[in-house]
């Protein structure tokens, strides 16, 4: 779109509906994207402007950078404005949001001139955006030769020098790699001709041929397609795109950067023919449309294909739902299933050579197989799910795996804290001191500590009201929060005495502010800087070991911690746990005993010896482990 004169909120305003528009979760919007956009939004009234300007944000940014050379601000901070202002930028320029994908730098670092004869050159010729990259990149690495042997200029290099050059890149790299570099550097060459930079006439020297090797390409056999097939989970958006994909090339043999680019308008669905124009011949042709991949592709839009305005066929499944653009995506899926189908086939004739069907124990078995690596169990749970699928609707009997068995991105097992490190942990956090904001020491205090002892949720501390908090009596309402639930807590009478002592000295400070635990702008704290906080705190507490060897900690197991002592200490008094776990249940928020039950897991020595477990009445409520058992 064409800039235009529009305020920071306008600007803001109109990337959210675009965010949403190509497929943007809210999480990302409004956790991720928000909270920086509102710190741009302070510098501009700090500064006195309204109107949107990418220079003033670019002088934001550059501060921050300096107060994180300083110590000021932590590097994820910073790393959130940073995203934040290059998508205001890029919208307010294009109009648009497109891949975030960071471009790397490049190893061959040239002079000012030597730079600008590359951006001439990638300017001049009208090669695709792969091809400019490729072209740019035998460039540089022609110019960086020289200028590492003294050469300044292309003026001072001789034949004899390119001629070197070409016999030390030849012994680098495969015949492939070469034949292009050839190909580049003659039109470099060409092109330094004619703007008349002064330069060796090595076009004749880069036209010699470079012949390829030429390697006999493998192909799929009708089996071997079949079962790349099975291992795609046609449940799932993804899984149906990539079947419809896979089956179109199949059969009608057309290259991946042409299914890429291929349009809703390009199917004539009542003569069943696909209408394309080759992008590697530029020949416009018409292809049959086989039933098998035309029920593939339909399922897709009507069941899967986001609902925007694109008009290719196939769109990306992640943020922002639009067109592909890079067709080895293409091979690299197909080579995924391929290596799954190849995997799945040798598990079974390791460990399971007389099985003639997909059994409980089989499944269960490849699963666990996959160790604890939360992508791998999804992957090989998606995999077990597709081929099952088939197989049943084959007629063959197989052993499906429940749905909900795993959910979620991540398995995270959480982190119990030992009575020790939670000693030193809040002795970490009492010796905080930070001059700049005197209340802030205090406030950690409290908020980890009513986290702790009340079993809250984080966000549930963080977003606390006042009016929520009797210090009289010690009672927490927690309102309207997961599932819309509501609760109420009772802090101990230490915690009360802790909180008073806060309330008082929060009050001096932030008399007009609605949050129990109020940020220095009057609002919640965000969870970022909370989690970042403790981080660091636990890091603090355990000097003694590199960070890198720490357990990721999460404010989250103050929680955790709760529920296993609580337990802990009716499994001491020998108390039935059985008809305790309800009280529990209430307590925490939990919206269903299984949520509750979930804690026993983290108490495998205790299970074993306790007596106040009911183990048939249990079993009931336990969801289901044995995936973990050893």
């Amino acid at each position: 779109m064409e800039t235009k004169t529009m305020t920071v909120g306008e600007l803001t305003g109109q990337m959210v509906v675009e965010a949403k528009r190509l497929g943007f979760s809210e999480a990302t919007i409004w956790r991720g994207w928000m909270p920086g956009a509102g710190m741009v939004a302070k510098y501009y009234r700090e500064q006195g402007l309204c109107v949107y300007d990418p220079a003033v944000t670019d002088k934001f940014l550059q501060k921050l950078e300096d107060r994180y050379a300083s110590g000021e601000v932590s590097y994820n901070y910073l790393r959130q404005i940073r995203q934040i202002t290059r998508r205001l930028n890029e919208f307010y320029l294009t109009g648009t949001l497109r891949i975030d994908a960071t471009q790397h730098g490049t190893k061959y670092v040239l002079s000012s001139h030597s730079e600008r004869l590359v951006d001439l050159f990638a300017a001049h010729q009208e090669y695709g955006a792969n091809t400019r990259d490729d072209a740019v990149w035998a460039v540089r690495k022609y110019l960086c030769y020289f200028e590492r042997l003294g050469h300044e200029t292309l003026a001072t290099v001789t034949i004899d020098d390119v001629q070197r050059f070409i016999l030390k890149v030849a012994s680098e790299v495969k015949t492939s790699t070469l034949h292009d570099l050839f190909l580049y550097l003659r039109h470099f060459h060409a092109f330094l001709k004619e703007i008349g930079e002064d330069a060796p006439d090595s076009v004749e020297l880069f036209s010699n041929r470079v012949y390829r090797e030429m390697p006999i390409q493998g192909y799929v056999t009708d089996e071997e397609l079949e079962r790349i097939l099975n291992v795609i989970d046609s449940s799932t958006e993804v899984g149906k795109r990539n079947r419809a994909m896979i089956l179109l090339g199949a059969t009608t043999g057309l290259w991946a950067c042409d299914i890429i680019r291929l349009k809703l308008t390009d199917i004539d669905w009542r003569k069943g023919e696909i209408r394309v124009e080759q992008s590697k011949t530029d020949l416009a042709v018409r292809l049959p449309l086989l039933n098998e991949a035309g029920a593939a592709i339909q399922d897709y839009i009507l069941n899967a294909r986001p609902q925007n305005h694109c008009s290719e066929l196939f769109l990306r499944c992640a943020a922002p739902k639009t067109a592909i653009e890079d067709a080895s995506s293409v091979g690299t899926m197909f080579k995924d299933y391929q290596r799954r189908a190849r995997n799945f086939d040798r598990f079974c004739s390791e460990k399971y050579p007389d099985a003639d069907c997909l059994t409980e124990p089989l499944a269960l078995s490849w699963v666990k197989d996959a160790g604890t690596a939360a992508g791998v169990i999804l992957s090989r749970l998606a995999f077990e799910r597709g081929f099952a699928a088939y197989l049943i609707s084959v007629g063959k009997p197989a052993y499906v795996l429940p749905d909900r068995f795993a959910s979620g991105r991540s398995i995270f097992v959480p982190y119990i804290f030992t009575d020790g490190e939670l000693s030193s942990l809040f002795q970490e956090i009492d010796s905080y001191q930070y001059p700049q904001e005197p209340l802030r020491p205090i406030l950690l205090s409290v908020y980890f500590r009513l986290t702790y002892t009340c079993g809250l949720r984080p966000n549930e501390g963080r977003t606390l009201k006042k009016q929520d908090v009797d210090l009289n009596t010690g009672e927490v309402q927690i309102l309207n929060t997961k599932m819309q639930k509501s609760r109420v807590v009772v802090m101990s009478d230490d915690m009360r005495s802790m909180a008073r002592t806060y309330a008082t000295l929060r009050d001096v400070a932030f008399p007009d502010s609605e949050y129990f635990f109020p940020s220095p702008d009057g609002g919640p704290y965000t969870a970022r800087w909370m989690q970042g906080k403790f981080k660091r705190f636990f890091a603090c507490a355990n000097r003694d070991i590199p960070r890198e060897f720490l357990p990721p900690v999460r404010v989250y197991d103050l929680r955790h911690r709760f529920a296993t002592a609580v337990l802990n200490h009716w499994l001491d008094e020998k108390q039935d746990i059985h008809s305790r776990l309800p009280y529990l249940r209430t307590y925490m928020g939990h919206k269903d005993i299984e949520s509750t039950t979930y804690y026993i897991h983290l108490l495998p020595e205790n299970l074993v010896k306790s007596a106040g477990i009911d183990w048939e009445s249990m079993g009931q409520v336990f969801p289901r482990a044995e995936l973990w058992e050893n």
